[in-house]
């Protein structure tokens, strides 16, 4: 199965066995899935990895180098979706997606919004080589899902949904106020109620 003699012993991940090969190639086991990802290494690995969040770290240097660098290698795909606003997010307003792919080499994107009653509102793509980033105004309040298809060099078929709520600022600020109309009336009426 490895091919060539193990450098350094195996990595557990999340979902795979890394091992270090002393043909400059790590390989990632997946025992779940019964799948085998090759990955070359550039460099010359100066330490034992340490597996921390996704993610394996260690030291390295360059071929005829003496320079050492923490190098940072993951086998784990994902893309993070970053809004502005972040968190409130009011009707009529637009709304910023960036978009930053992690470990997927020229990542193309069909991205769709979805409302929870009308179904899909929104929709446009992203090619590898534009800008990861897109606007949208809501001109409904409501829960929208986003959901991002993806193709990359290393990743097919790759699905990545988030969920977002657009509220109405004016009719929240509109039945509030109502509220405390209401409230001053009635504390009026009793004040006048009262024996003299």
């Amino acid at each position: 199965k490895l091919n060539a003699t193990r450098l350094l012993p195996a990595v557990i991940m999340k979902e795979n066995v890394a091992v270090f090969l002393m043909n400059k190639k790590i390989k990632f086991f997946n025992p779940f899935k019964k799948k085998v990802h090759n990955f070359n290494l550039k460099t010359i690995i100066d330490s034992n990895p340490v597996y921390l969040k996704n993610y394996l770290y260690f030291l390295a240097h360059k071929k005829n180098k003496k320079k050492q660098a923490i190098s940072k290698l993951g086998n784990h795909y994902f893309v993070k979706i970053k809004t502005d606003p972040e968190f409130l997010k009011p009707l009529g307003q637009s709304i910023q997606f960036n978009l930053t792919p992690i470990n997927l080499i020229k990542p193309e994107f069909n991205i769709n919004i979805y409302h929870q009653s009308k179904g899909n509102i929104f929709k446009t793509k992203i090619k590898h080589d534009q800008v990861r980033s897109f606007v949208w105004i809501p001109d409904e309040p409501g829960k929208y899902k986003i959901e991002l298809n993806i193709n990359a060099i290393n990743k097919k078929n790759m699905t990545i949904k988030k969920n977002i709520k657009i509220i109405d600022v004016e009719k929240i600020i509109r039945a509030f106020n109502y509220k405390i109309m209401q409230e001053c009336q009635i504390d009026v009426w009793i004040q006048k109620k009262q024996p003299e």
